[in-house]
């Protein structure tokens, strides 16, 4: 018998998404507001992209800061 999966289901909220959010908003409590999410949820996504804080809210262009973090 198959066991139910444990946990919350995945937002599925392109990364792109959470990183125009956050820059619009300048932190990451209010783009999760705006998402529908948690912080946790914000901050997890944006480390494991490898970026941090600091990086999106400096950047220009969220598009040529996720082309230049694949390039790394």
């Amino acid at each position: 018998m198959a066991r139910p999966l444990k946990g919350r289901p995945a937002l599925n909220i392109p990364l792109v998404d959470i990183l125009e959010a956050v820059r619009s908003h300048g932190n990451q409590s209010r783009a999760a507001a705006e998402l529908g999410c948690s912080e946790g949820s914000v901050r997890k996504q944006i480390g494991l992209a490898g970026l941090d804080l600091a990086r999106v809210l400096a950047a220009n262009n969220v598009l040529e800061l996720l082309a230049e973090n694949r390039r790394q």
